[in-house]
């Protein structure tokens, strides 16, 4: 949950959000506990421009993009999105998730994400979604 000390998470403010976080860990062990790191999403608005960033300060202050994000691999080949929105502010994303080799997505093929199956572009599969505040997901995608 990042490098900020336990009392962070524990706020009134945040808890729930904590709780969401340790319930997503434990409901999707396979790629946040067992599962393999893969590439980054791309992550940007669904306006087309960057995400805001935040600035965090703690122990040390940092600035990072308002909704974060990563890609894990379970051992089935499947992947999680896993995306995150830490701050106070309802975010609308677009999320490109890399096609190559190691993610078994083909490209210009199709894919199911969340069981809804979608194009596959050229280089990325890309999806959108809606990120209220003090929230977090996990996103499955599974190739056809």
């Amino acid at each position: 949950m990042g490098w900020d000390p336990p009392a962070t998470f524990l706020k009134n403010g945040t808890l729930g959000f904590t709780r969401q976080l340790a319930q997503l860990k434990v409901n999707h062990s396979a790629y946040l506990v067992y599962g393999r790191l893969m590439h980054p999403p791309i992550l940007t608005s669904t306006s087309g421009g960057p995400l805001p960033e935040l600035r965090w300060c703690s122990n040390v202050c940092c600035n990072t993009k308002v909704v974060i994000g990563q890609v894990w691999m379970a051992s089935d080949g499947s992947l999680g999105l896993v995306l995150a929105n830490p701050s106070n502010e309802t975010v609308a994303l677009a999320a490109a998730v890399r096609v190559d080799g190691h993610t078994h997505l083909k490209a210009s093929g199709r894919a199911l994400v969340d069981g809804v199956s979608v194009p596959v572009g050229e280089k990325h599969l890309e999806t959108a979604r809606t990120m209220p505040p003090l929230s977090a997901a996990v996103i499955q995608i599974q190739k056809l």
